[in-house]
């Protein structure tokens, strides 16, 4: 009965084959797209950090140049 022809060619075994690779995929791309936000996230502290430290080597820069002009 579950192998009956529901489209022309087409089985229920078929179908549930199909969406058994389609699932699979779908797992795959999930995992793989959590991968790249992860990676995304990491990027975005070391952004963050990288421009609070060039924040400050300005500020040092700014407080030299007010000292020496004083």
């Amino acid at each position: 009965m579950n192998d009956e022809p529901i489209d022309d060619q087409i089985t229920v075994l078929d179908y549930s084959s199909m969406l058994y690779d389609v699932r699979k995929q779908r797992n795959e791309l999930r995992a793989e797209f959590n991968i790249v936000i992860r990676q995304l996230e990491e990027m975005t502290h070391q952004r963050d950090k990288y421009k609070a430290l060039a924040t400050e080597l300005l500020q040092s820069v700014i407080d030299e140049i007010k000292d020496e002009t004083q």
